[in-house]
């Protein structure tokens, strides 16, 4: 299932179910509603209505539409989160963010396009194919290799993974790509090329949250 919404009707939606969380990021996304906050309410009400997201019941109480409710509930309510911002260089700059909420056995995927937020339900299955599509096409890397330099001039994507326990730790991953190929650096300063399964391992780790047993 998919919902594109404002991040003014995000925030909207978790007034309404009680949010316990709400990831500050989609916060700090939206106009300054605080000047005019029932305006605020009655528009985005009157739009949520209108797409089927909210619903009156037979009271003329509004209540959220339930596969909503199930698709937002890991975005409001769960503890663990995880992101992957993909940072491209080049003549055409930009950053690109998605970001995977769980629940129990839910998982909620959002990414950010046209100033709208695109809300899905994910599985593990579709985790892992989201993190072997970062990597190039016909990836070679085999073995790790100690690199002297990165010329940054050749840098094409910085990439940054993860997770975070709420309220608790968390845990990140840094890559460089350079002329297709990834990099990481260890704990003593040096900087190795990474393999395709090495990557997939360790990043997909990461986004689940592998590492807190949840």
């Amino acid at each position: 299932m998919n919902l594109t919404i404002t991040a003014e009707e995000l925030y909207y939606l978790g007034v309404l179910l009680q949010a316990k969380y709400i990831d500050y990021a989609y916060i700090a996304a939206m106009d300054d509603i605080q000047h005019n906050y029932a305006l605020f309410q009655k528009e985005a009400q009157a739009q949520l209505v209108s797409r089927g997201i909210l619903m009156e019941n037979f009271s003329g109480n509004i209540e959220i539409e339930e596969n909503i409710k199930s698709l937002l509930a890991p975005i409001f309510f769960g503890e663990k989160e995880s992101s992957a911002d993909i940072c491209y260089l080049g003549d055409e700059k930009k950053v690109d963010i998605f970001k995977f909420h769980f629940l129990d056995d839910k998982i909620t995927m959002v990414t950010g396009k046209d100033k709208k937020l695109i809300i899905k339900e994910v599985d593990m299955l579709n985790l892992a194919d989201f993190v072997n599509d970062i990597l190039p096409e016909n990836y070679s890397v085999k073995t790790p290799e100690k690199a002297d330099k990165i010329d940054k001039d050749n840098v094409t994507r910085f990439i940054a993974i993860k997770n975070i326990l709420l309220g608790r730790t968390s845990e990140v991953r840094l890559y460089i790509e350079s002329e297709g190929v990834f990099y990481q650096e260890t704990s003593d300063g040096s900087i190795y090329s990474v393999t395709q399964n090495d990557f997939v391992t360790d990043a997909l780790g990461v986004i689940k949250g592998d590492n807190y047993g949840l």
